[in-house]
């Protein structure tokens, strides 16, 4: 008989019955490759099938989860989570081997928030444009995403009625982690794949971003079509639309944000 070290259960065998902490008696390598094993490959065993049918199949697994079959499936939070941290360590290894100019938080500050410029003029716009491209973009991008998702999935919610609010968030988050982690398998092939043929130039940048926007465009109507069971025309419309809106009211709602902490600290 011993105690549990979480809740003082008294009990016999590995695991507490009551709260189902894991009887460890003293950390050793065996113990911590286990873990390793278990929460880089394993990741409680839903995150390859979650991958494998959000390619394949995404609106009917989606569709799956949200009529409760959830057991099998990554939870959609987590996955974003995992995808984006993936993600940016890609980046952080990248940006060790060709360090840009990047701008320091204090830089930013001075260049496009602490400045004379007007607080209602299409400069302000341009400022929030620039801290979105030098300092969003570089190194916030999840945070971004965070707040996006909620006005996008509101905004969704007015063109497909058939899913509430918290659906469409559900959806939104899956589909943004399944972006994100075939970003990291292709963006970094095409790009070395482009490099190697016409070398780094605007041209071939632009042209890789616009393939990228195009078929991010069609997993997403393609993803909604399989939800709703409309027709390609119809999904593609009413998504184009929902996503104009959403973007319409975050920015318009970041406008007045930033124009509000500029007259503050003014």
């Amino acid at each position: 008989m011993q105690s549990c070290k979480s809740c003082d259960t008294r009990f016999n065998g590995n695991y507490c019955p009551q709260c189902g902490q894991k009887v460890i008696h003293r950390f050793n390598l065996t113990y911590l490759w286990g873990m390793f094993h278990q929460d880089v490959f394993e990741l409680d065993r839903g995150l390859w099938r979650t991958m494998k049918d959000l390619l394949v199949r995404p609106g009917y697994m989606i569709r799956e989860y949200l009529n409760g079959k959830t057991k099998p499936y990554f939870s959609p939070l987590k996955y974003l989570l995992v995808a984006t941290a993936l993600f940016y360590l890609l980046v952080s290894i990248a940006s060790m081997v060709d360090a840009g100019d990047t701008l320091s938080a204090l830089d930013w500050k001075k260049k496009y928030f602490y400045n004379d410029h007007p607080l209602i003029s299409l400069q302000t716009i341009r400022d929030l444009g620039g801290i979105f491209t030098d300092v969003v973009l570089v190194s916030s991008l999840s945070f971004y995403f965070l707040l996006l998702l909620p006005i996008l999935a509101l905004a969704l919610k007015i063109f497909f009625k058939s899913l509430n609010f918290t659906e469409h968030l559900i959806t939104l988050t899956f589909l943004w982690g399944q972006v994100f982690f075939v970003l990291i398998v292709l963006l970094g092939l095409l790009t070395s794949f482009l490099a190697t043929l016409v070398g780094y130039n605007e041209v071939a940048f632009l042209t890789l971003m616009g393939v990228c926007i195009g078929a991010m465009l069609f997993y997403f109507v393609w993803t909604y079509r399989q939800l709703s069971g409309g027709s390609w025309i119809s999904t593609l419309f009413r998504l184009v639309g929902g996503i104009y809106l959403g973007y319409f009211l975050f920015f318009t709602f970041s406008i007045l944000i930033f124009i509000s902490l500029k007259a503050m600290f003014a």
